[in-house]
C-alpha cells in the first residue's frame, strides 16, 4: 500500500494531480496511440536486427526499457508489430 501511495505521489508531482487515474481511464486509447508511434521503429527493424547498427546500441537498450516498463503491470499488451516483437525477444536474451 505504501509503495502505491509513493508511486502516485511521485507521478502526480511530475505530471499533475489526477494523472494516474486519467491514464487508467484512457488506457485503451493511450495504448493505440503508443502502438501508432512505434510503427516507424517496426519499419526500421524490418531491414535490420537492431535500430541503428548490426549490434545493439544504447538506443536499443533504451527502447527495450520503455517497452519493458509499458508491459510491467501486465495490464497492457505488446503492440501487434511483428518486427518489433522479434527485436524485443532478441533484446530480452541480451538483457
Amino acid at each position: 500500500m505504501v509503495e502505491r501511495v509513493m508511486l502516485i505521489r511521485h507521478k502526480e508531482r511530475k505530471f499533475g494531480r489526477g494523472c494516474v487515474q486519467e491514464w487508467i481511464s484512457h488506457r485503451g486509447s493511450l495504448s493505440v496511440k503508443f502502438s501508432e508511434l512505434l510503427i516507424p521503429l517496426d519499419h526500421i527493424l524490418r531491414r535490420s536486427s537492431f535500430l541503428l547498427s548490426d549490434r545493439p546500441l544504447f538506443v536499443d537498450y533504451d527502447l527495450y526499457g520503455v517497452l519493458s516498463n509499458y508491459l510491467f503491470s501486465g495490464k497492457t499488451k505488446f503492440p501487434n508489430l511483428k518486427n518489433l516483437r522479434r527485436w524485443f525477444r532478441a533484446m530480452s536474451k541480451l538483457a
